[in-house]
């Protein structure tokens, strides 16, 4: 019989973790300047050390979108398999096309879904009786807006705030955008949305790590938001060449994002997000204060 040991500092280790990586390839992903293959490749790896670390059967999947959806891998126990080569991450992975975001959050929202409940049906009675906990942990990157997918932002939203209210832990990491705010309109809970700044290899390395984290604490049942260190140094200044002053280098102002807790009213939502809010949105308390 699996035990669980639970404490608030530290948290506990669910029986079996799902984790899925919803990755952006399109075209504007170019602007990462490869640093997207690193950031895959550390996820992975780091999601492969915490299954070897902890004994736990970690499946993973890596799903690539642009104008479809392709898997890099699916379903693939890091306990006991490898991660895939940095050639097919980079293959997988490389820019081109459009951005489906909302219909590949939607399908692999579903699939996460589907194999823990396949896995709680797969235990004996009397284990399913102790109400195991078996994590499903999302990852979604992307750096701009949805110009693919059939399905709205309202879907997406929806489908997302049901898996969070049924156990299921969401991060966002998002550039060009503010990602807290986004992530609130999507569905994810904007403490664990972080925006990165796509042309700062600085910031990309430093927002990955934190991204690792976060999925590592969620993990583990570990409830801590994105600190503001993390999100500071995840959106970096832009240095720029100055060529009336001998190319000096400028920086602008390092200023983290605002962390959006509460909302009393109904928000004016970006244009491009089809979404039109109606009087229930203020009946979604888990959509600024859930904990995943």
């Amino acid at each position: 019989m699996t035990s669980l040991t639970r404490t608030r500092s530290q948290g506990y280790m669910p029986v079996k973790i799902f984790k899925t990586i919803v990755a952006d390839r399109s075209g504007s992903m170019g602007s990462f300047s490869g640093k997207q293959y690193d950031m895959a490749e550390h996820l992975l790896q780091d999601a492969k050390n915490q299954a070897t670390e902890t004994q736990k059967s970690t499946v993973v999947t890596l799903v690539a979108f642009d104008n479809t959806a392709n898997d890099i891998i699916r379903d693939r126990d890091l306990l006991t398999q490898d991660i895939p080569s940095r050639q097919e991450i980079v293959e997988g992975l490389t820019p081109r096309g459009c951005t489906r975001f909302n219909d590949t959050l939607i399908e692999e929202v579903k699939k996460l879904e589907e194999k823990k409940n396949e896995y709680l049906s797969s235990l004996a009675p009397s284990v399913r009786k102790l109400k195991p906990d078996v994590a499903t942990v999302l990852i979604a990157i992307t750096d701009g807006q949805d110009n693919e997918s059939r399905s709205t932002t309202t879907i997406a939203r929806e489908k997302m705030l049901s898996f969070r209210k049924n156990g299921g832990r969401a991060i966002l990491m998002a550039a060009n955008m503010d990602a807290e705010e986004i992530g609130g309109f999507y569905g994810f809970n904007p403490e664990k949305s972080i925006t990165v700044h796509n042309s700062n290899e600085q910031a990309i390395e430093s927002c990955y790590r934190a991204v690792s984290t976060m999925a590592r604490n969620m993990s583990q049942g570990i409830d801590v938001p994105f600190t503001g260190l993390q999100r500071a140094t995840s959106n970096m200044p832009t240095v720029l060449d100055d060529d009336d002053n001998d190319n000096r280098i400028q920086s602008r102002p390092m200023t983290p994002p605002t962390l959006i807790r509460h909302v009393q009213h109904q928000p004016h939502l970006p244009d491009f997000l089809n979404f039109t809010p109606t009087s229930n949105l203020a009946n979604h308390p888990a959509l600024f204060r859930s904990r995943n």
